[in-house]
This record gives C-alpha cells, structure tokens and sequence, in this order.
C-alpha cells in the first residue's frame, strides 16, 4: 500500500494602504477697504478688465486689503499649500515704486513678494506661504506701494484678487489601541485562568462603514497571525464565552466620522507553563477604501500563579477630625469598606503596608503618617499598629479570597484644613522578599 502524504498550509498576512489625493480650492474675498476709502470688491472678484484702482500718493503709502475668504475645505483635510495671485498694473512715468505683497496670518503682516516697479501690462504675480485652516479662514492680503515723485498721482490698478489652497485629503482610516493586556509589556497570567482583552477602535476622517475586530495570537510568525481559537481546551488560548468567536463586530455600525467602538474577549490561558504568546486585535471594514489596522501587541506569559490582588476602596477618609483627638476611626470602618481581594488565579501572597505624609492642601502643613494605624483582624483599635514609610507586613502567606483591614487616625494640635497623604499596600509571593 502507498501512502500519499498531502502538505497544506495557509499565509496570512497583513497589507496597508492609504490613498491620499491633493485638490485645490479657490478662494474669492467677499469684502475689501483701501487707502481711498471707496474699495468695490466686485471689481476685483473676477479678471474681467474692470479694475480697482489705488492712489498711491498717501504716507506712508496706498494700499489695499481683501478678506472675507470663504472655503468648504472639511476639517479633517491637511492643509498644503497657499498660493497668492494679483492681477495688476500701474501708470508708467508716474513714480509708481515699491510695490509689495503681504498677507495677515492672524497677528501681523508677512512679506510675500516684492518689491515691484512700474508696470506698463497687466502682470500676474503669484506668492506662497503655509497656513493652517484657521489661518485661512481669518486671512486678509494686502498692495501697497508708494508714488516716489509726487504729482501728478500714480495708481495701481487691480484686476483681480484670489487665493488657490491645495489640501490633501486622505482615505478614512481606522485608529486601534489594545487597552488591556498591556501593549508593549509581559503580562503574566495564571496557566487554565482567564484573563479579559479589550480593544477600541475610532474611525477617522470619513465614513468607515461595517466595523469588525478580529482576536489573534501568534501561532506560526513572530506577530499575531492566527484566529484564536472557540474550542474548548484547545492550546494556548481558547475564547470562554457562550456563543464564542474570534470575530466581533462593533455595535454601534456602521460607523461614521468620530465614532467608536469598543471590543471585549474573555480568553483562557490553556497553554503550556512558562511559554510566551502575543496577542492583538485586528480591525478591517466593509468599505473598501479603509485599510484593515492591527493594534500593538501585548506579551502573555503562562505561568503557574500570579500576584493577583485588588482594593475595594479608593479613597481612605476619616471624616471631619477635631485637633488633639485619638483613635478616630475611618468613615469605612464600621461597614468593612476596607476590602482586599485575592483572585482565583493569585499565588499565596505576603502583603505590606506603608505610607506618606499627610500634607495639608492650603497650609502646607504636615501630619505624619505614623498618626493613622491599621488593624488586620478586627474593628479594633487596641488591635491596630502604626503605618510607618517602610514597608510593614501586614498579612502573611494568604491565599485567594477577601481580607479586611480598619483604620485610625491620632490628630495632633493643628490648624483646620484638607490634608492629603498616600498609603500603599504591596503584594509579594510568600516565597519572595518584599
């Protein structure tokens, strides 16, 4: 018999792109005043010969300015390139001199071209400069120039006055972080424990259409590239959830300009002890003009337990304490707010405690921190010991589940205020020194 061994394998990889292309609006002034005090914009809105003409005979010299710009340039679209163009002419033999080009970029005028002399045609003078939208919507263009000679008076005439912006405008796209597990770092987590991935994903400049996130693993390259897995036990990592998939879609599609999306797997660690795996989320679209994007990945290391443990309170607070006063207790004592958790997956901890000095918030005065005392077994006070800045034990080899701490505050004479201070509680395996 001849055995016929068939050798099949699949590449996935990832292509990005993103199409860009630079159009160009002209921009018209809708208002203008002079040196003369009779500017009509009409005049100069269009390169018809019918011309605005400046005396130039004024000190320190006649000018014109132009303004109003309006554009329909969205916001999103990156601004490239801002073109100045003048149509104009002056008399000859009249002393028409200096003449310049200036635009206002919002707080003075800039030089843009010049100076010129006389000009006996109509000549088309064009200048650049680099302005943000917000420039451009406040933008003003100014000619000046001077009569050098005196009577009889030299003009300038204008034909017209516009602005070219070229933008670029780019493809929608897709901007994606993994928030949890840590991008960039190892992540221990405790091998057949779960852990949670989330994922958010923006969609930018445009409309992104059907949005989807796909959870991956590294299975056969350096970076993720293979679905994680909805069978139950399968190695190194398997989505626990009813109704399980690798493929999420965001609830809120399609999604359009600024909208967002968050995503969320709850994935057992099923791997072998001590082996290390990446994970990332990659996001693709219904829209074929958005590019799929693939977030950072995190680092996960399967190992045998982890340090494991969480407060249940954010906030130590003792109330409204009068001065000279002992054994005060905190506000959480007599409900137990005080709790810390141990998880499942949490190796036997020791745990410490320490802390810094209460400082007050208007006075800058000091309480130390030696003045609050904690207790690790009952609402007690005569069970309680001092919080020092070193680190004190506070529990010994526990394993997972809830342990209460309470809490006393001893106020020294001092003057009324809001004082602030931090306590720390650092968690160990038993094994290992603080």
């Amino acid at each position: 018999m001849r055995r016929i061994a068939i050798l099949c394998f699949s590449l996935f990889f990832l292509f990005f792109l993103n199409v860009s292309y630079s159009p160009t609006s002209t921009l018209i002034p809708f208002s203008c005043y002079d040196s003369d005090g009779d500017c009509d914009v009409e005049r100069i809105k269009q390169k018809d010969n019918i011309y605005e003409l400046v005396d130039l005979l004024f000190y320190p010299y006649g000018w014109l300015v132009v303004e109003g710009f309006k554009d329909s340039i969205p916001e999103e679209n990156e601004i490239d390139l801002v073109s100045f163009n003048i149509f104009w002419f002056t008399d000859l033999g009249e002393g028409a001199s200096n003449i310049y080009i200036e635009y206002w970029n919002g707080s003075q005028w800039l030089y843009c071209a010049g100076p010129f002399g006389e000009r006996g045609e109509l000549t088309h003078t064009s200048c650049n400069a680099f302005l943000t939208k917000n420039q451009i919507q406040n933008l003003k263009v100014r000619v000046r120039g001077e009569d050098i000679d005196g009577f009889p008076m030299a003009f300038i005439y204008i034909d017209r006055i516009f602005v070219s912006v070229n933008y670029t405008i780019g493809s929608p796209y897709l901007e994606v972080s993994l928030r949890f597990p840590i991008p960039d770092k190892i992540n221990n987590v405790a091998q057949n424990s779960t852990f949670l991935v989330n994922a958010t994903v923006y969609c930018r400049d445009g409309d992104c259409g059907e949005v989807f996130g796909i959870l991956l693993y590294n299975s056969t390259t350096e970076a993720p590239d293979t679905p994680v897995s909805t069978i139950y036990g399968e190695k190194p990592f398997f989505i626990q959830e009813e109704n399980s998939s690798s493929f999420k879609s965001c609830l809120k599609n399609p999604l359009k300009k600024d909208d967002y999306c968050f995503l969320r797997w709850v994935v057992n660690a099923s791997g072998d002890l001590n082996t290390y795996w990446k994970i990332a989320v990659l996001f693709n679209s219904t829209n074929p003009d958005v590019s799929q994007n693939i977030t950072r990945s995190a680092t996960i290391f399967i190992t045998f337990c982890t340090i494991d443990f969480t407060l249940g309170w954010e906030v130590l607070d003792f109330g409204t304490v009068l001065p000279n006063t002992y054994a005060n207790p905190a506000v959480g004592n007599s409900n137990n707010t005080y709790k810390i958790f141990l998880g499942q997956s949490s190796c036997n901890l020791n745990l410490y405690i320490r802390g810094q000095n209460l400082i007050g918030k208007n006075r800058g005065n000091l309480i130390r921190i030696e003045n609050i005392s904690v207790s690790n077994s009952t609402n007690k006070f005569s069970t309680s010991f001092r919080i020092k800045e070193e680190n004190q034990l506070l529990f010994y080899n526990i394993s997972s589940g809830e342990y209460y701490t309470y809490y006393w505050m001893d106020l020294p004479p001092i003057y009324a205020d809001v004082y602030i201070g931090e306590i720390y509680v650092v968690g160990v395996k038993n094994e290992d020194e603080v």
